[in-house]
């Protein structure tokens, strides 16, 4: 598995959550957006990232 450059932020406010991540190559996005406040054992920022990660490395 080699190694790739992941760039991404997450961020929520009341009643919103959302994620956004890159990875410049292969050219790879993801976008997340949910209408539900962020939670501190909440998984869908971490379920973002795992999808961004799957695909770069695919």
């Amino acid at each position: 598995m080699r190694d790739r450059e992941l760039y991404f932020h997450s961020g929520g406010t009341r009643g919103f959550t959302a994620f956004i991540g890159f990875c410049p190559d292969p050219v790879t996005a993801v976008v997340a957006l949910t209408n539900t406040s962020p939670t501190p054992t909440g998984r869908f920022v971490l379920n973002a990232y795992l999808l961004l990660r799957s695909q770069a490395l695919a």
